[in-house]
């Protein structure tokens, strides 16, 4: 077996059984070329075949909708760089689902992440994702100063913002009768121009949601700002100015670029 490399880095991850891994574009660039070939990484030798059938094996299947929160959770995944497959889902609750999303998540509600565990909720996955691989560094450690502040903000997006979405998009959700319906989606919109004023507040003159360093918060921030229309008459992005400069910021990035086309 001949060395394919040697003294140069690699990227590798642990992941699952097997705690290695190589990203995509290794994987795409050598697997059809040099499935017989070694790799060496720090003076230790790696069957390439063997990398390349275990990646097969190990990818996250995200099970995914056009503009839901697993868009946001598809962008970590790119920051990251760990390979993964779309699992087509649906937002329409009267619509099927595929049964293993259900299996985790009867609510039949999407993201849904599938690895060496399974998990729900965009918020929860986000942490998930970002403590797994610190490396990317887009969480603070639990020792920063930031780490509080990371969280607030997640659950508070989770909570507060997504909620106030909901009651504009799925008013039925919140009140018995057709008749209330309009009334629940008008306190959605009140709602939302509340949730973001403070989020825009918060942000300040803060380059980024924690200051100076980007993290998966302002991911998160983008994602629920492309869920502001003004067809449903949602207050516009350009009354939450601060909001409104890192949504810009984020949308420039390679990873965003590639989801969000």
């Amino acid at each position: 077996m001949k060395p394919l490399w040697e003294g140069r880095e690699v990227y590798a991850y642990a992941f699952g059984l097997y705690n290695l891994f190589y990203t995509h574009t290794l994987i795409k660039k050598f697997s059809d070329l040099h499935r017989d070939y070694l790799v060496i990484v720090d003076g230790l030798n790696y069957d390439l075949k063997l990398i390349i059938n275990r990646v097969e094996l190990q990818l996250y299947k995200l099970y995914y909708a056009d503009g839901s929160a697993s868009m946001g959770i598809q962008v970590l995944l790119e920051e990251i760089g760990v390979p993964y497959n779309l699992v087509q889902s649906t937002i329409d609750m009267n619509k099927a689902r595929p049964p293993e999303q259900l299996t985790i998540n009867p609510n039949g509600w999407i993201p849904v992440l599938v690895g060496d565990e399974a998990i729900y909720e965009a918020a929860a996955i986000t942490i998930y994702l970002c403590d797994k691989y610190p490396s990317a560094k887009l969480a603070p450690k639990a020792s920063e100063a930031t780490r509080g502040l990371f969280l607030q903000t997640l659950v508070y997006f989770s909570n507060s913002i997504q909620n106030a979405f909901q009651l504009n998009y799925y008013p039925d959700r919140f009140a018995e009768t057709e008749e209330s319906h309009t009334n629940v989606m008008l306190r959605g919109i009140r709602r939302l121009r509340e949730t973001w004023k403070i989020i825009d507040n918060q942000i300040g003159d803060n380059h980024w949601i924690l200051g100076d360093k980007f993290s998966a918060a302002d991911i998160y921030l983008f994602m629920l700002t492309t869920w502001l229309k003004d067809s449903r008459d949602h207050p516009s992005i350009i009354e939450f100015p601060n909001v409104a400069r890192i949504a810009n910021k984020v949308k420039l990035r390679p990873a965003t670029q590639k989801v969000y086309k």
